[in-house]
């Protein structure tokens, strides 16, 4: 199966994609032209095009290059933590250690990243909306008119 290219701005939006830390809203404004868009109009080409199968694919790529790269893997990243982990147990159950509350909080903040990685907690971002959804049948967009046919399949 040929895969198909991406557009210089899809290509671009993957690079910014990554480059910003993953903010897809921030990397849709900075290649494409937004200016006078409301915030959830942006939001919501940013997550069609995040969500379309050649964008995707395109960014888990450019991870795998950057991770190779920089030699990081899931493996290595769970040996370290674990070590961090280890070694604040070890201070932590010791009888007269100076623990401050900030080397607790590290540590929790090392326990939670441990957890995320393993895949054992998950980052879940609640939405809430007010207001009417309106479904267009037309887009105009550099003048021409875009018909988009919504079906019942």
């Amino acid at each position: 199966m040929k895969s198909e290219k991406l557009t210089l701005k899809q290509e671009t939006f993957c690079q910014e994609y990554l480059t910003n830390g993953g903010n897809a809203s921030a990397a849709y404004r900075a290649v494409y032209s937004t200016e006078g868009w409301k915030p959830e109009s942006i939001n919501c080409n940013a997550s069609q095009l995040l969500s379309d199968t050649k964008v995707a694919q395109r960014i888990k790529e450019l991870q795998a290059q950057t991770n190779k790269k920089y030699e990081v893997t899931r493996e290595y990243l769970n040996d370290i933590l674990h070590e961090i982990l280890t070694d604040a147990r070890k201070i932590l159950l010791t009888p007269d250690s100076d623990i401050t509350k900030k080397d607790l909080d590290l540590m929790r903040k090392t326990t939670m990243d441990f957890a995320k990685l393993n895949g054992l907690i998950v980052d879940k971002a609640e939405v809430q909306h007010t207001g009417t959804v309106t479904v267009m049948d037309a887009i105009k967009k550099n003048d021409k008119e875009l018909n988009f046919d919504i079906g019942d399949n």
